[in-house]
């Protein structure tokens, strides 16, 4: 069991993780500048992000050390154990928002842990949580997935793993493949489906685009910045027997299997495949006599 009580005293050494900007640099609190200036050092994502960051403030004369995805494992260990050999403070950065969100600092923080260093983070700039509220789709319930992976086939799979979760669903996305998701998630999730596109948040560009995946695909936009994607969930409609059984005579075919018949009704209504096929069974029989 470890407990974490980094605000019992005054004494060092600590770890403060700190939100920077998503966009605009003054979206930053009070209470993270002031750390920033009284820190021993400072480590972050991108030394030239925060080097601008720390410029715009007027803070000076910092030690600041380079902690990124690809070295967070190895870098995080030597961090702390510096850290905690010279009673150190420090703070950590990510290039924009709250790190350890979809961005390094998750391994900081259990390193810090691991070598009982307290650490904390403050509140302050999130895409996630700016994103979610500005949507102006339903934000009382969602599940956040980060960046999708690269390789179509995985997307694919995530998605119909998600397809009928009721709950709003968020997703990063690089403006290159933004495109190219959203005609995925027309496969998946149908065309009309409704979602918002969000990109430049807090930027003088900031853009919100809401409707269906197919007239956001029509519309052709002009794809620039990292992009947010919230996904509304699936309207769930209580089908009865009476229901299936329609659903069951419009998407029969000849020479359709009957596990492809159930598939198919399962993916529109939301009931399970093997509900489904009992019920295909039950009218086959009900048939034969």
């Amino acid at each position: 069991m470890k407990i974490n009580r980094p605000y019992e005293d005054d004494k060092k050494p600590i770890v403060y993780i700190i939100p920077s900007p998503i966009g605009n640099l003054k979206d930053i609190t009070l209470r993270a500048i002031d750390i920033l200036k009284e820190v021993d050092v400072i480590a972050c994502e991108d030394t030239r992000v925060t080097a601008k960051l720390l410029s715009f403030y007027n803070i000076k004369n910092k030690k600041i050390i380079s902690l990124y995805s690809q070295n967070e494992v190895e870098n995080s260990k030597k961090i702390v154990n510096e850290v905690k050999k010279n009673s150190q403070s420090l703070a950590y950065l990510s290039d924009a928002g709250t790190p350890g969100i979809s961005d390094p600092g998750g391994i900081l923080i259990q390193t810090c842990y691991e070598n009982d260093v307290k650490v904390t983070c403050l509140p302050g700039a999130s895409a996630l949580t700016t994103g979610v509220v500005i949507s102006n789709i339903n934000s009382s319930h969602f599940s956040f997935f980060g960046f999708l992976p690269t390789k179509e086939s995985k997307i694919k799979e995530i998605l119909n793993s998600l397809s009928n979760n009721k709950e709003t669903l968020v997703f990063y996305e690089s403006p290159l493949r933004v495109i190219s998701t959203l005609k995925i998630m027309k496969e998946v999730f149908g065309g009309d489906r409704i979602i918002s596109l969000i990109r430049e948040l807090t930027k003088i560009h900031e853009e919100i685009t809401n409707g269906s995946i197919d007239e956001i695909i029509s519309s052709n936009p002009l794809i620039k910045g990292e992009c947010i994607i919230v996904v509304t969930g699936r309207e769930i409609i209580e089908y009865t027997t009476d229901d299936i059984d329609k659903l069951i005579e419009e998407n029969y075919s000849k020479g359709i299997s009957t596990s492809d018949l159930a598939k198919k009704v399962s993916k529109i209504s939301g009931i399970s495949k093997k509900n489904v096929y009992n019920r295909i069974l039950e009218k086959e029989g009900k048939n034969e006599k």
